[in-house]
């Protein structure tokens, strides 16, 4: 017979905060000082009570913000274990996060918990939806050895049970603890609705012993029950009402149940002991058999991915790179303070409601701060570092005026790429200039456009750290001052816009300059344009009138025809999930004219065209209006000498409603795999997912990715790079198989409970938010790049790296030019370098690598100055054992899949 009452039952009282979600910043705040305020009254009244703020410390932060008054009762009550914080500093998306963006929400997490009296040393992960593979191994480089949460998994939930170990892919494990009936479930215990808890409604005992008497028998239905963990509190709740009373009635009515009211170490420490448990569960979790998986917050309000992806790339791609190059090779000061309140700023975005997009739009309209702060306080801090590291115009030795370009590289391999800078001069003989690099040797340039311009006051365009800013930035001038381009006054500048092949040192910089003298010959570049077409010695693109394009990879053969079809589907559901209605056709493309530009080492080739969508849907849902929008569309297509990728920026629009717009890459591959880049991962996945009707919500045809997915054979392959796009999707056709990329999803409400099959009930409030329709201008980013053999030698990854990380530069503008240099090199192509700074307590350099290979590898790292020791750290930064090392280079044995994370001292 089922054993329905356990024999041991802890009584975890906690409330929930998604930062804002469905309330304004104000009512925030103002909700949260109450609850705050409510919940340390409390434990301060009854020395008995345990209290947990769930699962994160920032709302502390913004309470003592406010009130901080408050600070010492907080850390006398976090000290005491009375009151639990963390340990995120706030409670994560993981797949719209970086791998790198969790690792420093732990690090800021506790870096918070302790200064305000302590760490929960349990890796809570209440309400995320889903969980990444390598979550296992990101807990345990934390020192967190438990993992409390509620969804993610399939069938095999029966099986496992409650209690089970979850293993990552480098073989870490973790004691997995899955709530019954969720985090709310016993949020609300002698009420008849669980919102009464913000109501006086009077306290029924008998209520409270009928919903424990429901979860009792709901534990009873798998194994690992025992400890019981009643989850007493819910979203932005205060301390249940009428607690002795509530414990009281559980006692009375199971006396053979022993109810603890106690914090949430507690109960994973008595479920640590309840005996060894041999179910093991491997990789992600992101099934909804028991509870909402809710996917479709991967394309929901997609410019709020495409914001946080420029933030990350800026801050662990490149600011800290090449900030720590400044700092242990040139001497700068490392700007600890600036990055850290950037990556605060940014991690304050990353709750699962605000970068999942599944809020109220104040709530989402508040966001596009933090980005900029997050994004600009990296550009400058890169900018400063650059311009420091050249000088302005100078005179040479001979006589010679010049300029200086520091150009930098933040990858961590050296690097040939194709620059092109738009370099701002005063009178120069522009007919007479030559670019020479550090050692005095000659590069060849071709001048793209030469463009005289009248100085506009306090502004510089030698900043920018890359050609493309540069352009964007001087676009509105071109509009609005063209009466004042081409002029000759002594006032005005020349825009000299170049382009050369620069050979450019790892994670460190180089300088160009350009001088006053006879000019050399000009660069062998392998560009060749047609009319409507594209190539070098890899690649042939042509781009047809309605968005197209086909491609052909020289170093096979391969060709891959029709890239990049256009579709658009009937969207009824809400910001949690796609809902399709009606059928689903090609929309209306009314084509346009291809435009070829092209030099010797860049060619582009454009095309305006519309797509005419229906403008939304009708009243009942079922379908769409009559009426249609036209959504005026450009395609810019752009290859580069000696390089295999497509770039391509995608300019769309949106003047229709209801609707998710993606663009489909078939192939003749034939496959039944996905691949797809992850979190310290590149996961391989079924090309279509299994249906499960049955399912609480039935497994969507989506799949997550962060920066690459891609289709192979075993011979050769195709991988469509993105930024910001994080949904993909693969597809069969009569030829091959495809993948498709979301681009955009149009929605009009927070929640609807109107949409099954594809979800049962509502997943939040009922609200309207029309900004989630995402109207007017977009512009996506994604590239394409064919390859031969398999991903891991073809190092796609690399390539997708190198792709969204370019090389910066800025133009001179200090007295006193540095020497080139370098800093750090890696060049496995198994192992990937994602973090480069400065330790957060010592003037030492942190490195984190990873293994994405299945077998085991060695890392080879060498560097820019002399080393003094090297120890192992973990993700917190806490110096473990030392390791031997060169004079300057270091070898690093790492397991399959394995995230290390170094400490360097120099010399």
């Amino acid at each position: 017979m089922t054993r329905i009452e356990p024999r041991t039952a802890f009584v975890v009282s906690h409330t929930h905060w998604d930062r804002e979600w469905y309330l304004t910043c104000a009512e925030f705040r103002v909700d949260l000082v109450r609850v705050v305020g409510q919940v340390l009254d409390t434990l301060e009244s009854d020395p008995e009570r345990h209290f947990l703020l769930d699962g994160q410390v920032a709302v502390l932060e913004d309470h003592l913000n406010v009130c901080p008054e408050d600070a010492p009762r907080v850390q006398a009550l976090a000290e005491s274990g009375r009151l639990s914080l963390g340990p995120w500093f706030v409670l994560p998306d993981e797949f719209l996060v970086s791998g790198e963006s969790l690792a420093r929400n732990l690090l800021m997490g506790d870096q918070v918990a302790q200064a305000l009296g302590g760490r929960l040393q349990v890796g809570y992960m209440p309400d995320s939806f889903g969980h990444v593979a390598q979550m296992p191994q990101l807990l345990r480089g934390a020192g967190l050895e438990s993992f409390v949460f509620e969804r993610g998994l399939g069938d095999e939930a029966e099986s496992l049970g409650w209690r089970f170990t979850w293993r990552g892919p480098d073989g870490s494990e973790v004691l997995a603890l899955n709530h019954v009936q969720g985090y709310c479930a016993a949020g609300s215990l002698g009420h008849a609705e669980l919102w009464h808890a913000h109501t006086r409604r009077e306290i029924d005992p008998a209520l409270a012993v009928q919903k424990i008497r429901e979860l009792f028998t709901a534990g009873a239905e798998r194994p690992g029950a025992d400890p019981f963990l009643i989850s007493n509190g819910c979203d932005h709740f205060p301390p249940q009402r009428g607690f002795p009373r509530v414990m009281d009635a559980l006692r009375d009515a199971y006396p053979d149940t022993e109810f603890i009211h106690a914090g949430l170490q507690d109960f994973v420490a008595a479920a640590g002991e309840a005996g060894p448990d041999t179910r093991v569960r491997e990789g992600e979790m992101l099934d909804g058999y028991d509870r909402n998986i809710l996917s479709g917050v991967w394309s929901a309000r997609m410019y709020l991915k495409q914001e946080n992806e420029r933030c990350e790339a800026l801050l662990a791609g490149a600011a800290e790179p090449l900030l720590a190059y400044a700092t242990f090779v040139h001497g700068q000061d490392y700007p600890a303070g600036l990055l850290r309140d950037a990556w605060r700023e940014l991690l304050l975005n990353h709750p699962h409601d605000s970068i999942c997009g599944c809020s109220i739009d104040q709530v989402h309209r508040d966001m596009m701060p933090r980005f900029a702060l997050a994004r600009l306080t990296a550009e400058r801090s890169l900018q400063r570092a650059l311009a420091d590291l050249a000088p302005t115009f100078g005179v040479s030795p001979d006589g010679d005026r010049y300029t200086i370009l520091c150009m930098a590289n933040p990858l961590p391999q050296v690097r040939r790429e194709v620059i092109t800078r738009t370099i701002v001069l005063q009178p120069f003989d522009y007919d007479a200039l030559r670019l020479v690099d550090e050692a005095g040797d000659e590069v060849p340039y071709e001048v793209a456009e030469t463009r005289r311009v009248e100085r506009f006051w306090g502004v510089d365009h030698r900043l920018p750290l890359t050609g493309a800013a540069q352009d964007t930035d001087f676009a509105p001038y071109r509009e609005h001052f063209p009466y004042r381009m081409s002029r000759d006054e002594a006032d005005s500048d020349t825009r000299l816009t170049i382009r050369f092949t620069a050979e450019l040192p790892p994670c460190g910089h180089a300088p160009f300059r350009l001088e006053e003298a006879a000019p050399c010959g000009t660069p062998d570049g392998s560009i060749i344009a047609g009319a409507n077409s594209l190539e070098n010695d890899l690649v042939a693109v042509r781009l047809h009138p309605e968005g197209t394009f086909d491609l052909i990879d020289k170093t096979t053969g391969a060709e891959y025809p029709g890239l990049a079809v256009i579709e658009d589907q009937s969207d009824a559901g809400d910001e949690y999930d796609f809902h399709p209605v009606g059928e689903t056709g090609a929309p209306v493309i009314v084509p346009g004219s291809v435009h070829a530009s092209a030099t010797t080492l860049e060619g582009a080739l454009d095309c305006d065209f519309t797509v005419r969508l229906p403008a939304r849907l009708t009243p009942d849902r079922t379908g769409y209006v009559t009426e249609t929008v036209d959504c005026p569309t450009t395609l810019r297509l752009t290859l580069r000498h000696d390089s295999p990728v497509v770039d391509a920026r995608l300019r769309f629009d949106n003047r229709a409603e209801d609707h998710r717009l993606r663009l489909r890459f078939p192939t003749s591959l034939h496959t039944d795999t996905l691949i797809s880049e992850d979190r310290y991962l590149v996961q391989s996945r079924p090309l279509v997912r299994n249906a499960t009707p049955d399912w609480i919500q039935p497994t969507p045809s989506t799949w997550p990715q962060q920066g690459f997915s891609c289709l192979e054979d075993g011979t050769r392959g195709l991988a469509v790079f993105n930024r910001g796009l994080p949904e993909v999707e693969g597809f069969r056709s009569d030829h091959g198989a495809g993948l498709a990329l979301t681009l955009l999803r149009s929605v009009g409400w927070l929640s609807r409970d109107d949409i099954e099959p594809t979800r049962r009930g509502s997943a939040g409030p009922t609200l309207y938010t029309p900004e989630a329709q995402c109207p007017g201008p977009h512009e996506f980013a994604f590239a394409v790049r064919p390859y031969a053999g398999g991903w891991l030698d073809a190092d796609v990854p690399g390539a997708s790296t190198h792709w969204r990380c370019p090389p910066l530069s800025v133009q001179g503008v200090a007295e006193q030019a540095a020497a080139g240099g370098w800093l750090l090199r890696c060049d496995e192509t198994r192992v990937q370098v994602t973090a480069v700074k400065q330790c957060e307590e010592r003037d030492t350099l942190i490195v984190r690598v990873c293994n994405l290979a299945d077998e085991s590898c060695t890392a080879p790292l060498s560097f820019g100055r002399d080393v003094a020791g090297v120890w192992h750290s973990d993700l917190l930064e806490s110096r473990g054992n030392s390791l031997t090392h060169e004079t300057r280079s270091l070898s690093v044995a790492l397991k399959a899949h394995e995230i290390s994370t170094l400490e360097i001292a120099f010399a």
